[in-house]
């Protein structure tokens, strides 16, 4: 049985495709940057950073809730594939397109390194194989589950707590959380804001309409040197029946507070 739809051409050397029930794709993406190491001549790894869905078992089409961090592979089985398929994403790149690519078959096989959405910071360790399989696919339906989740998260930017340092002993401060909006353009989503302090402290924002181009968020927190706060932000609306997360965390610079000496 055929489970790749008929190819269109595009002005990438990618294939727009409308994937079927029986998904073989590896991973879903959207792709911010491409960095192919140690060159683009001759690259022997590739670093994608942006978010990504992941194929979770080895048949149908379930695949993880997308997670924005980097991914990182080294050539897979087939050199060649691997080096079209990686330049085609650096071009992708930045677009705003969602892309599908690998073999979930490959990926998840028994003797394979663990593919995972990591952290940019986090150590490199040994990388998985390229799973070139079925090919580099932009996707173009959005009501196809990873794509519609991809398309409905929001990305969180750094909180900037300013100059402005507040006493020890009267901490509170107000803090701006900012996301950049989500790629859906439903006329009903609301952006929901929650944060998490140290100490256990929780908040929430409600259902916040959208800014344009970013969705902001401010609340008084009193924060304290060194205490690392965590957040995220979701989107909600009628057409949402799976709402994915995206979370970010910051730890209190000494400069933000005062002592009071």
């Amino acid at each position: 049985m055929n489970l790749i739809a008929p190819i269109v051409t595009v002005a990438l050397a990618c294939a727009a495709v409308v994937p079927l029930p029986s998904d073989p794709a590896a991973v879903f993406a959207m792709v911010d940057r491409a960095v192919l190491l140690p060159d683009g001549q001759q690259p022997t790894s590739i670093e994608l950073h942006g978010a990504f869905a992941l194929a979770e078992g080895s048949r149908g089409a379930f695949y993880k809730s997308p997670r924005t961090g980097v991914l990182r592979f080294a050539i897979g089985s087939d050199a060649e594939a691997s080096k079209r398929q990686w330049h085609d994403l650096a071009k992708v790149a930045g677009s705003g397109k969602v892309v599908s690519f690998g073999s979930r078959y490959e990926m998840l096989a028994k003797d394979a390194v663990p593919t995972r959405v990591m952290a940019p910071d986090e150590p490199v360790g040994k990388l998985a194989a390229f799973p070139a399989g079925f090919g580099l696919n932009e996707v173009t339906t959005d009501d196809y589950g990873p794509t519609r989740n991809l398309r409905l998260l929001p990305r969180c930017l750094p909180v900037d707590l300013g100059e402005t340092r507040t006493p020890a002993g009267w901490p509170a401060r107000d803090v701006v959380f900012t996301c950049t909006n989500c790629m859906a353009a439903d006329d009903d989503l609301r952006y929901v804001f929650r944060v998490e302090t140290s100490d256990g402290e929780r908040f929430a924002s409600g259902a916040i309409r959208p800014g344009k181009g970013i969705t902001t968020w401010t609340t008084s927190l009193a924060l304290q040197v060194g205490e690392v706060v965590l957040w995220s932000v979701q989107v909600t609306g009628g057409k949402v029946m799976q709402a994915p997360i995206d979370s970010a965390s910051f730890v209190v610079p000494a400069k933000a507070v005062a002592t009071d000496r």
